[in-house]
């Protein structure tokens, strides 16, 4: 399996929350896609499982 890199977040202006890169959510959906579940996801990319189910 390729590696997957963690992509820089984007400040959203919000508080403490961040933007994700595009890149990063590329990777995300194309992990849903091969039938990975939003806990294994969220371990692989290093976010929250609630940023990998928005």
């Amino acid at each position: 399996m390729e590696e997957v890199y963690q992509a820089p977040q984007v400040a959203a202006g919000r508080g403490s929350e961040t933007m994700l890169a595009p890149l990063e959510v590329q990777r995300m959906l194309a992990l849903q896609a091969l039938g990975w579940g939003s806990k294994r996801i969220s371990r692989e990319l290093g976010c929250s499982r609630n940023t990998v189910r928005e």
